[in-house]
């Protein structure tokens, strides 16, 4: 009996899902939140989205999920090493700004760093970075519609 309810349920929701079927859940984020507290805790799928306002770097997308947001939400570094970088299969990072990086070219400090296959950088504003965004022994990683600002007092 029970296996027939549960069937029936997971019917009626296949009928009322929407017409693009059902979507990852969406949490949002304040200003200032601990970005690498919210990624432990989400499931793959989920979308992390930041409200307007600044947040600390580094940023860690080790898990499956989304991370996005306005360019008005800037992901700023510490000033050592990359300042947000894609390690598992899957992640996305869109519409967000990134603000600087470490200053190592040797470790190839980037703002946003890909090294995992599969992974999104979409819509991103860099500023400031030794490198804006750098894909490494990575395979079908789409890099789009990105702006990537030097600093001019600073050419390399």
């Amino acid at each position: 009996m029970s296996y027939t309810l549960t069937a029936a349920f997971g019917l009626a929701l296949l009928f009322l899902a929407p017409p693009g079927g059902l979507r990852a859940a969406r949490l949002e984020l304040a200003a200032g939140a601990d970005i690498n507290a919210a990624i432990r805790t989400a499931h793959a799928g989920v979308r992390l989205g930041l409200a307007p306002g600044r947040y600390p770097g580094p940023v860690r997308l080790d898990r499956a999920v989304t991370l996005e947001g306005p360019a008005t939400a800037v992901i700023f570094s510490n000033g050592v090493g990359s300042t947000v970088r894609l390690e598992k299969e899957g992640a996305v990072l869109s519409g967000v700004s990134v603000e600087g990086s470490g200053d190592r070219y040797d470790e190839q400090d980037a703002a946003v760093w890909v090294g995992a296959n599969g992974c999104r950088v979409e819509g991103v504003t860099v500023h400031g970075a030794l490198f804006g965004i750098v894909v490494e022994k990575a395979h079908r990683v789409e890099v789009r519609a990105n702006r990537i600002v030097g600093d001019p007092a600073d050419p390399v």
